[in-house]
């Protein structure tokens, strides 16, 4: 298995690298650390309306307020001030709609629906895609009769089968992405690798000319591969892609279960210039007059009780609050359990001591973590995301769970983070920490540490040049029998 130990690989510096889809903005991310380091990249999404997969979102100081809807970014009343973003990245549209009105459609309907009624419809919404795509004005996609890349779905199909019968290849469902695969392949004809970020993955199958990675960004706890005919569709593009780069340690074991040999983990990007250690004592004066002159706690995951856990936190800060713990915590309110966790906090009683507030751009959030005492974050999984160690390189001292078992793989010294995973752990967590402001400091300043000797962005360009080069290795070997 290659799992590429951390050993610089300047030999692919060079390549050209094009990253496709930039959910949260991973692929931006991580582009603009290459870039930064003279790579020649471009990242190309379409379709993404979500405030944290837009560049405006990490690079500006923006008033969450303008943004009235997080999954619509489009809907705004933000003043950009002239701002225009890296001519390496665009941004297109391939549906047949309203931008977001189909995919707000269905997640509404979805969210209502159990999973096995999720996967009997399955074969219905693909054939009403492919329909819908047939009759649309766009040229004919991939995959409809009479362009020629029926061969293509049906050696997809046949690779499947020789790689595990029992993870049977829905042909319609396939073609259903064709016209996503010829975007991606028209893009690609200038990269030497190419990156694709979560479902991507299934549009590469239809680019077996370049070298592949598929970027996990957690999409495989959240679609299973054996489940649905989309888990199945994922579990090919990852499975025969050239190397698979995993952001969250956990899903190793997934991994390897569906048989994937050639992965890799990579951190999650931190923009350095943005997150970083300072002085933001007028911003906690600020948040002071509104919230009063308390403890501030800053608890930025999204709404997912699942896998984030924050009935947990909740309910721990309940217990903290009973405790004698004198606090305000501050929730960008986002996610799918939002009027969930609300209700939560009015039975708990602490509704008051619980400031819901807009999501936050990323200049917004580090402001807010080095002014805050402690930056709580997600208390389920085991690993962390984006939010511990952004908040980490502020110099934040945070709450998270975390298990070796999962991470010793990625970081053989775990970082320094008041591991908590219980309602209880949380709550003797936060009443210690705001109880001694010299622990907190000492976390601090350990945290900062850890980033920049586990987290950085150089750590991340040598990764990501140690999967180019993987990639490329296995492209050459399998040419020219690229299924």
């Amino acid at each position: 298995m290659n799992h590429l130990p951390p050993e610089p690989a300047p030999a692919a510096s060079a390549l050209r690298s094009l990253h496709v889809g930039n959910v949260a903005n991973v692929a931006y991310g991580y582009a603009k650390i290459l870039a930064g380091r003279g790579s020649p990249v471009r990242v190309i999404c379409h379709d993404v309306t979500h405030l944290m997969s837009q560049p405006e979102w990490d690079d500006l100081e923006l008033e969450p307020g303008d943004f009235p809807d997080e999954t619509r970014f489009d809907i705004n009343t933000a003043d950009f001030g002239g701002y225009r973003r890296p001519a390496w990245f665009t941004s297109e549209s391939l549906g047949a709609g309203p931008p977001g009105l189909q995919s707000a459609l269905l997640r509404r309907v979805a969210r209502h629906l159990p999973p096995r009624a999720k996967r009997a419809l399955e074969p219905l919404y693909y054939r009403l895609r492919l329909l819908r795509d047939g009759l649309s004005r766009r040229p004919p996609p991939e995959g409809i009769p009479g362009d020629g890349s029926g061969a293509r779905i049906e050696a997809l199909v046949a690779a499947a089968r020789r790689l595990d019968p029992a993870r049977r290849i829905d042909p319609r469902a396939l073609g259903a992405y064709a016209p996503h695969g010829r975007w991606l392949a028209a893009h690609a004809r200038e990269a030497d690798v190419v990156f694709s970020y979560a479902l991507a993955a299934i549009y590469s199958l239809f680019c077996p000319d370049r070298p592949r990675i598929s970027v996990d960004i957690g999409t495989m706890r959240d679609i299973p591969f054996a489940r649905t005919a989309l888990g199945r569709l994922l579990w090919l593009g990852y499975r025969l892609g050239d190397h698979l780069l995993i952001t969250n340690p956990d899903t190793r074991a997934l991994a390897e279960e569906a048989g994937i040999a050639s992965y890799s983990f990579c951190p999650h990007p931190i923009d350095e210039a943005i997150f970083h250690p300072g002085d933001d004592s007028a911003w906690r004066r600020h948040l002071q007059a509104q919230y009063g002159d308390r403890a501030l706690l800053i608890a930025p995951a999204r709404q997912n009780w699942r896998l984030k856990g924050n009935d947990r936190m909740f309910r721990g800060f309940a217990e903290a609050l009973k405790a004698g713990a004198d606090a305000m915590l501050l929730v960008p309110g986002w996610g799918q359990e939002v009027a969930r966790s609300k209700a939560l906090c009015r039975r708990l009683g602490i509704a008051e001591r619980v400031a819901w507030l807009a999501p936050m751009p990323e200049r917004r959030l580090a402001r807010c973590y080095r002014a805050v005492d402690l930056v709580l974050d997600q208390f389920e999984l085991g690993v962390f995301g984006l939010i511990t160690p952004k908040a980490m390189a502020c110099g934040a001292a945070v709450l998270t769970s975390y298990e070796d078992r999962h991470n010793a793989w990625c970081f053989p010294v775990p970082p320094p983070v008041a591991r908590s995973a219980s309602a209880g752990e949380i709550a003797q967590a936060v009443t210690r920490l705001l109880a001694d402001g010299e622990a907190r400091r000492r976390l601090g300043l350990a945290s900062q540490a850890w980033v920049a000797g586990h987290h950085s962005a150089k750590i991340v360009a040598d990764r990501l040049s140690q999967a180019m080069a993987s990639a490329s290795r296995r492209f050459a070997e399998r040419a020219p029998a690229k299924p």
